[in-house]
């Protein structure tokens, strides 16, 4: 059987209920009269809708849809409609739009996206959703994301501290540099884990994020990611149960948009692996075989890669894929001519280029694996790697990514980029127990010793793009980094002073010791540090200009941890 519609713009001399289709056979139009336009629902299918123009009511033709599992596009009379998908474990539960970068990205009056309905079927099992786009006065290509991972919100004081530290410096970030031409069209980001395996925090984060009014009144608006901590095992033992509550929350978890020349792919890059403690799921990286179907379908979509940027938001570190479908999601994404990947997870910094996988314009796709927002689940102010609580700026200018930049919480973008330490140093850790830069190397064995040195940490530091020296009565004198990643000994003994459920204290561990190659270091006999000295670092940009950090004082003991 088929059914009948007319679009909206000729309801107004065709009334037809925007509930019930019509049946085959029967008059679609006023009169015995055929309207210039009939829509018909075909056989099979049970989601249907029209997409309009919000200003005018013109019907919206060529724009994506999808229920998360399939995609189509509207027709001349701004329809779509497609067979929602269910299977014996799981169905589609929403259904929305891919925006093309011609139309505002809807936001709701909370800031959040609200391009997509929760779908629910009437009697006859059809269910219809209509949406509005509005149209862009002019398409900008420059613009900012502020990207914040690993909030992880679980307990009323993490909250607080969430609310009380990072959003008012994020506002005040945001004002200022917008305020100064430094940022532009600024976007919020969210990297997964907002919440830590408790749903009833879904609410309280939301709302933390529902009003980022900055000081000229503009909202930010926010978009979320998901991540492991954000799955719920008691919902039950499934990739699809276990996000339930989530989705009732926050809407879709693998979906796109367009901005500019910048086409975003949000999806959850990770799977159920078994059931946790508590309700926290077993989770390894990866997608199921629908969403990667899914993802084909919609980059198909997307006209013009060649000339595009692709940003990629997930949780997990794209290079960490245990679904064997590692090698195709990659060759996925260099089809655009510029790959950033923007993800989390680990609570530290990893920036990873993948030489293997050049997007083509010719650079290889990087992963900006960046820092935690509320770092050691807020027990203090540092992530695991010693890198202070903060998030990411990125800025964009046409199809590429022209800037990057770590922002540390309370502190201007120029401090608390990088920390100087005595490499004869050593730390008493709340135990009683000193540990020792010296003997951490000998322990462990790794390839510097670190006696007799200056050790400089750089906190965003990549592989590729990132140099420090050492300036002393005008005398340049390059460092030298690490080629085997190592340990902040500083930050791993301070977590020896983190308090447990129990009263007493954390016993440290790997999960508060995690290693990467952003060090340089000096030797002492080559410097004084009784005259004036400055260690500076410098980032290149993909530009060509260089951003540079300073600090000329040694990291006194655990101070601003």
């Amino acid at each position: 059987m088929k059914h009948y519609f007319l679009p909206l713009f000729m309801l107004c001399i065709n009334l037809i209920s925007c509930e019930k289709p019509q049946q085959e056979g029967q008059d679609p139009g006023a009169g015995g009269e055929k309207p210039t336009y009939e829509f018909v629902l075909n056989s099979g299918n049970n989601l249907y809708g029209q997409i309009t123009d919000a200003k005018t009511g013109a019907p919206l033709s060529g724009i994506p849809v999808t229920d998360g599992y399939n995609y189509t596009l509207t027709d001349e009379g701004g329809y779509y409609q497609m067979k929602s998908y269910s299977s014996d474990t799981e169905y589609a539960r929403t259904v929305y739009l891919s925006v093309p970068a011609d139309y505002e990205i809807p936001f709701g009056e909370d800031g959040y996206p609200s391009f997509y309905e929760y779908i629910d079927k009437d009697e006859d099992g059809l269910c219809r959703k209509d949406f509005k786009l509005a149209r862009r006065e002019s398409v900008y290509e420059d613009f900012t994301i502020m990207s914040l991972a690993d909030i992880h919100i679980k307990t009323a004081d993490n909250l607080a501290r969430f609310t009380s530290e990072t959003i008012p410096d994020l506002i005040s970030t945001v004002s200022e540099g917008e305020s100064n031409k430094i940022y532009k069209n600024t976007l919020v980001l969210t990297l997964g884990d907002n919440v830590w395996d408790t749903a009833d925090q879904y609410g309280p984060f939301k709302a933390s994020m529902s009003d980022l009014r900055l000081t000229n009144g503009r909202q930010l608006n926010v978009v979320p990611c998901i991540g492991n901590h954000d799955l719920m095992q008691k919902e039950g033992t499934t990739d699809f149960t276990v996000s339930k509550r989530y989705v009732d929350n926050f809407g879709p978890y693998d979906f796109s948009f367009d901005v500019g020349k910048v086409h975003f792919v949000f999806m959850r890059n990770f799977i159920r692996s078994g059931a946790g403690s508590g309700n926290t799921v077993a989770t390894s990286g990866g997608f199921l075989e629908s969403q990667m179907k899914w993802l084909e379908q919609d980059l198909a979509l997307v006209k013009d890669k060649e000339d595009k940027l692709l940003i990629f938001c997930g949780h997990y570190p794209v290079h960490e894929n245990s679904t064997g479908n590692k090698d195709a999601f990659f060759k996925m994404l260099t089809q655009f001519h510029e790959v950033h990947c923007l993800t989390g997870h680990h609570h530290g910094v990893y920036n990873r280029f993948f030489d293997s996988y050049k997007a083509k314009g010719g650079k290889p796709m990087y992963d900006h694996n960046q820092v935690s927002a509320g770092g050691v689940w807020w027990k203090s102010n540092l992530n695991p790697d010693g890198v202070p609580n903060g998030y990411m700026i990125y800025n964009i200018k046409g199809k590429s990514v022209s800037a990057w930049y770590y922002k540390a919480v309370g502190a201007p973008l120029s401090q608390k980029q990088l920390r100087v330490y005595d490499g004869d140093a050593s730390y008493e850790a709340v135990t009683g127990k000193s540990y020792a830069w010296t003997s951490m190397f000998s322990e462990v064995g790794y390839n510097m010793d670190p006696k007799g040195k200056y050790i400089v940490k750089v906190h965003a530091a990549d592989t590729r793009n990132w140099t420090a020296e050492f300036v002393q009565d005008g005398k340049v004198l390059p460092m030298t980094r690490v080629t085997t990643s190592i340990y902040d000994l500083c930050a791993y003994v301070f977590s020896f002073s983190y308090p447990n459920s129990a009263g007493g204290y954390e016993p440290g561990g790997d999960r508060y010791k995690q290693k990467n190659t952003n060090y340089w270091y000096i030797d002492k006999s080559k410097v004084d540090l009784q005259k004036g000295w400055i260690v500076k670092a410098y980032h290149t940009l993909p530009t060509g200009a260089k951003m540079e950090y300073r600090s000329s004082a040694l990291q006194s003991g655990f101070e601003g941890f």
